[in-house]
């Protein structure tokens, strides 16, 4: 019994020296924020703005702050409400493409890897949880062998996620990486569960992080480059208010004859009618010897400085104003804005959500024997192509190649010099599973309909 109290006092030694260590790190590099004139003036002070933020400041802000709800929320709905196309053949299904769609609707697994991307944006780093049914002790590394299916995946938070073990052998392939977590349910969304905390080896969890720096381990929380400019549309926000508050009904000043002499009932009596009139109890006044004037009143619209930060923080994001503040859809929307997003949904799809999170999570399925192996070890992570283009753009380039297939089918010999596949793939840059999706809706003779010049299947969602 006193060795177990020792270990535990140990433990929490070991973890409040660790945060000691993060908040010590995180002072280093702060220290300096907003000084100017060497060190006479501190700009961050001045304003208000906090220079050591963590976990839980992002995670308030994210709760009660809607700008930046809209920055954690819709990058990450955007990359994974379509989810992609998981195979490891073009045509057809294999036991590895159905074995990941039943996994993926029976688990749901996109709905808990979209939880787990907001949680990143929180922190530095989230981890999902591989709920394996090969041992109750997660403590331990996963037991390939007894390995029969996955129960569950579990998105944590860098918060309730701790890294309790890194490895720090110089010679091992995993050289700085975590080793074990100690996860506190207790912790997540800070509400009580009465869930008991508990270790998990690394074989047990995959780490996700986004656009680390010297490391794989930590990145940069999404709110941290805006962080001032959300307390600023706050104060902007909340000074509005008031504002509006004192000057709705911005008050009277009482001018008092001096020549008049005032009594001590009519004083009172004054005071009354005074208090009365304050707590809308009365809406005239009788009076005399005293001359009572309205103050005047200056409101002023927020909606110039507001636009400043929301400029700011479009630039730091990358995220156009318009889709920041749900305006995209209809005439408010512009070409140029849906280009941008588009780009940047996609360029994430490829970079981050392919690479560090669906790869990593399906590779280990496979290792596990959770998923069967794809034919020949390889298998493909195809997204739903995103145009780069406005609406009438691409009525434009739809137009446009619905005339060149005309022109094609009916021009004799054309497909003597370029052949379907070659005018398909290569002219009109349509993809192979759309080629294959024409070829099968031309009952296996595709070659016979542009000869005849009939008319040809084209998918809807051709861009």
């Amino acid at each position: 019994m006193k060795r177990g109290k020792k270990s535990l006092a140990i433990l929490q030694a070991k973890k409040e020296l660790q945060a000691l260590s993060i908040v010590s790190s995180r002072l280093k590099y702060s220290a300096g924020l907003g000084e100017t004139y060497g060190t006479s003036r501190d700009v961050y002070q001045t304003l208000g703005w906090k220079k050591v933020l963590d976990f839980s400041d992002f995670y308030r802000k994210f709760q009660r702050n809607e700008i930046a709800k809209m920055v954690i929320q819709r990058i990450a709905k955007s990359c994974w409400s379509n989810p992609p196309r998981v195979s490891d053949q073009p045509n057809g299904v294999t036991k590895f493409s159905e074995a990941w769609v039943s996994l993926v609707n029976k688990k749901s697994i996109f709905r808990d890897i979209y939880r787990s991307d907001k949680l990143l944006g929180l922190g530095r780093y989230a981890v999902i949880l591989l709920g394996l049914d090969d041992s109750d002790d997660f403590s331990k590394p996963v037991n390939i062998d007894k390995v029969s299916e996955l129960l569950y995946i579990q998105p944590y938070s860098e918060d309730t996620a701790k890294i309790d073990k890194f490895d720090t052998k110089r010679t091992s392939t995993r050289y700085g990486q975590p080793l074990m977590y100690d996860i506190n349910p207790d912790q997540q969304d800070n509400q009580a569960m009465t869930i008991p905390s508990f270790r998990v080896h690394y074989t047990r969890v995959l780490h996700v992080v986004e656009e680390p720096m010297e490391n794989n381990i930590y990145g940069i929380p999404r709110l941290e480059g805006i962080y001032n400019r959300l307390d600023d549309i706050e104060k902007i926000l909340g000074g509005s208010a008031e504002m509006f508050w004192r000057n709705a009904s911005p008050g009277k000043v009482a001018k008092a004859d001096p020549e008049y002499q005032f009594g001590t009932e009519e004083k009172d009596d004054l005071q009354t009618q005074f208090d009365e009139y304050e707590h809308n109890l009365r809406r005239w006044l009788k009076v005399q010897g005293v001359d009572i004037k309205n103050l005047e009143t200056n409101i002023m619209t927020p909606r110039d400085f507001i636009e400043v930060q929301l400029n700011a923080i479009s630039i730091a994001t990358g995220i156009p104003k318009r889709i920041l503040m749900g305006s995209e859809r209809g005439e408010l929307s512009s070409n140029q804005d849906e280009k941008t997003w588009n780009n940047l949904v996609r360029e994430r799809m490829e970079n981050f959500c392919t690479p560090e999170v669906l790869k990593p999570l399906i590779d280990r399925l496979i290792e596990y024997g959770v998923l069967p192996e794809p034919i020949d070890n390889t298998y493909k992570i195809d997204w739903k192509r995103m145009s780069a283009i406005g609406e009438k753009e691409k009525a434009e380039i739809s137009h446009i190649k619905t005339q060149s297939i005309k022109e094609y089918v009916t021009s004799p010999g054309a497909d003597m010099l370029v052949t379907p596949e070659i005018f398909l793939r290569d002219i009109l840059d349509f993809d192979e599973e759309t080629i294959a999706q024409i070829k099968s809706g031309t009952n296996d003779d595709f070659d016979l309909l542009l000869k005849e010049g009939q008319d040809t299947n084209i998918p809807d969602d051709v861009e």
